[in-house]
């Protein structure tokens, strides 16, 4: 065979064994159906992710198409609606903690009493030595429950929107709590931690660390307006108060520093916040949809703002930006329809993407010199903003940056700025003209049209202009 011959053998013979491993990786993975069971096959063993059968009492089996049934994976959640129980197997050695999720109905979960890996008790699924609570049915009538004394670990989403539940008592035994282990508990009103608790404490049924350095749950039900964060506490963990329908006022005294992910998020009847003037950090999230906050005074000492902080709180209309923040992360105030303007002191020097994004009222903004870069949909959608003037310390404007502000009619641009996205102005339907700074080095502008410095190239003619007719330079 000569070497032509053998290197185009060779070539068929590593397509056809790259189609067959294809073929094979695809079988193994692919999804099936089995008395209602959807799952797929790998490496020998069965995870299940969804049931499409009619059964409200589900009985999982051991074993699909001679194969061991081990798994019972996330996507579970999509098919269950309508279960009031389910049967766990010897067989299955991993279930996913979110599994069960929207399973409205379940009432019970069941395991086989020859489960290594898992047991049930009053239809909570534990790890085999009950040292774990992993999860309790959504559907589960218990009122007031006692956490058994094994339990070491309760986990996020452990009793996710429970609705019956109203109070659960904690024992000393319990050394981790997930931050959303009560999530959407809605008539959870207190929570009772053992005095023998290494880790945790209660007071007026909120969770505290031991030494009240961090507030951690605040139940979901508890039916107080006002509220005053105890004088001690450092941190306002992730989730604390999160989806709180009854709290109208917090105090937050000196000596907290931190409002962690979502502390505040969706309790929607929230009004009034006074902050500590010790607090440095609000995280992601952490007012996101406090639909009933109008005004937010922030202290001086604040240094960052994290990701989507007030995003869609809708009738916010005032908040001052204290000089000594220096970051503003993305979508922090996306969606605060009510804003008409805002001030981004000196101090700030980096924000996030889509900062101010869908804040149709925006009229005026105040950006004072110290900000490097307007970034990609900072200002996108905010309809009713008439003028911007960029300081001298911006040098980049990114795409979108102030995409579809239909309402802007100049843009005026410092020497400073050396990039402009050709979509910066996107849309902007009043935009007349682009005026930039004669000593810029990268752009000009004629007649409110944006060129580069040598005028080689047409970057922007804004869509505002009215010009029935455009008689360009001659380079």
């Amino acid at each position: 065979m000569n070497k032509t011959s053998y290197s185009k053998a060779t070539a068929i013979f590593m397509a056809i064994l790259i189609l067959l491993c294809t073929l094979t990786v695809n079988s193994a993975f692919a999804e099936n159906d089995a008395d209602g069971f959807e799952y797929y096959i790998d490496k020998g063993e069965v995870t299940i992710t969804g049931y499409t059968g009619s059964d409200t009492k589900l009985v999982v089996p051991e074993a699909i198409e001679g194969y061991a049934v081990t798994t019972i994976d996330a996507w579970f959640y999509n098919t269950c609606e309508n279960m009031t129980s389910i049967e766990i197997p010897e067989s299955i050695t991993s279930i996913n903690s979110d599994a069960f999720h929207f399973c409205t109905y379940l009432t019970d979960i069941i395991v086989d009493d020859n489960n290594s890996v898992y047991t049930s008790e009053d239809g909570i699924l534990f790890s085999k030595d009950m040292s774990q609570l992993i999860t309790c049915p959504e559907g589960s009538t218990l009122s007031s429950y006692t956490i058994p004394s094994s339990v070491e670990i309760i986990y996020d989403n452990a009793f996710y929107s429970n609705s019956s539940l109203t109070e659960v008592i904690i024992p000393e035994s319990v050394y981790s709590i997930g931050s959303e282990a009560f999530h959407f508990c809605t008539n959870l009103t207190n929570i009772i931690v053992s005095e023998n608790n290494y880790e945790y404490t209660s007071v007026d049924g909120v969770v505290f660390s031991k030494d009240m350095t961090n507030l951690y749950i605040y139940p979901q039900g508890k039916t107080d307006e006002l509220y005053s964060v105890p004088e001690g506490v450092k941190n306002i963990c992730g989730y604390a108060f999160f989806g709180n329908r009854n709290l109208k006022s917090v105090a937050i005294p000196d000596g907290v520093e931190n409002i962690y992910r979502r502390a505040f998020s969706m309790c929607e009847n929230l009004t009034d916040v006074v902050f500590s003037n010790s607090l440095t950090y609000i995280g992601e999230s952490a007012f996101y949809s406090c639909t009933s906050i109008k005004i937010i005074v922030l202290p001086e000492g604040l240094t960052g703002i994290d990701d989507a902080a007030f995003k869609d709180c809708v009738n916010l209309e005032n908040i001052v930006i204290p000089d000594g923040v220096a970051y503003l992360g993305p979508n922090v105030f996306e969606y605060c329809e009510s804003l008409t303007d805002i001030t981004i002191p000196e101090s700030v020097e980096t924000m996030g993407n889509y900062t101010f994004m869908r804040c149709s009222n925006l009229e005026t903004v105040t950006i004072k010199n110290g900000l490097t870069s307007i970034p990609t949909g900072t200002f996108l959608g905010c309809e009713n903003l008439k003028s911007i003037s960029i300081p001298e310390s911006v040098t980049t404007i990114d795409e979108q940056a102030f995409s579809g502000c239909t309402s802007l009619n100049t843009a005026e641009i410092p020497y400073s700025v050396t990039t402009i996205s050709t979509e910066a102005f996107q849309n902007c339907k009043s935009l007349a003209e682009i005026n930039i700074s004669k000593n810029n080095s990268a752009y000009t502008s004629v007649d409110g049209v944006l060129f580069s410095k040598d005028m080689s190239e047409l970057i922007i003619y804004p869509c505002g202009k009215t010009d029935s007719s455009s008689q360009f330079p001659m380079v």
